[in-house]
């Protein structure tokens, strides 16, 4: 889990609004020409609000799919929707193609969203 203990407050709420509407505007372009599923636009928005009401790093974050905070959705967030297992995956799914195509950083390594013992035991 993550410690908080020393972490800085939350965002305040306009900020956090504002942050989530340039973090969809980018998956909105990246989407114009890798089309995916609606659903991914769902579940990654979703994703990043929970990230941005999160206090410390995970809030502070520029780039929001990391393992912490993967694992953290999946085990706080994921595990407490009433949903079916398929659906899980396609959380997984969504928040892959995400990280593919609009959070990757060239030159470092790759991040496979379900190669975590903590999203395992969410699915």
């Amino acid at each position: 889990m993550i410690d908080n203990s020393n972490q800085p407050p939350l965002l305040p709420e306009e900020v956090q609004v504002d942050r989530l509407n340039v973090t969809i505007a980018r998956f909105e372009a990246k989407r114009k020409h890798r089309p995916c599923a609606n659903t991914y636009m769902y579940e990654y928005k979703r994703f990043v609000a929970w990230c941005l009401q999160q206090p410390g790093a995970l809030a502070q974050a520029t780039n929001y799919i990391t393992r912490e905070s993967l694992d953290s959705y999946f085990l706080q967030e994921v595990v407490n929707q009433v949903i079916q297992t398929n659906a899980v995956g396609c959380v997984r799914s969504a928040l892959q193609w995400a990280y593919n195509n609009c959070e990757a950083i060239a030159g470092q390594p790759a991040l496979n969203v379900g190669d975590s013992p903590a999203i395992a035991a969410a699915i």
